[in-house]
């Protein structure tokens, strides 16, 4: 839960249905929640996003699955979280990469981010700009 009590999860849920093109029930099929109103429990907190869903679910809504994933478990098992990232992600990446992509995700916090062609030139220059 956030600070004031809401779920994170559920308001990113809800925003990612709300930007989708799809309607919750199509959501819900994709999915694979037998009923519509087991996602609407979810999107109004009442209920926790179930984890092994989360990549059906972030398929369904289009969001980046990993994300969604870390987002579910800094809200529902923050203590497991540190202790995977103390056992695997050190390894996986160096500390600048780790302070860039904790940035990066502290920037797109409200809406998940694209990796278009333009995204991708923009990211080339920084990285060729910072190098001087």
């Amino acid at each position: 839960m956030s600070e004031n009590g809401s779920s994170v999860v559920a308001a990113y849920i809800a925003a990612a249905i709300e930007k989708s093109s799809k309607t919750q029930l199509e959501i819900s099929a994709e999915a694979g929640f037998p009923r519509s109103s087991v996602l609407s429990m979810i999107k109004q907190g009442q209920t926790k996003m179930p984890l092994a869903r989360i990549p059906q679910m972030a398929r369904a809504l289009d969001v980046d699955e990993v994300e969604f994933f870390r987002l579910a478990m800094s809200e529902y098992m923050p203590d497991l979280l540190r202790i995977c990232d103390a056992m695997y992600a050190r390894d996986a990446l160096s500390e600048a990469e780790r302070l860039l992509l904790k940035e990066v995700r502290q920037c797109a916090k409200e809406q998940p981010l694209q990796i278009t062609p333009k995204f991708r030139q923009a990211l080339q220059r920084f990285v060729a700009d910072s190098r001087d």
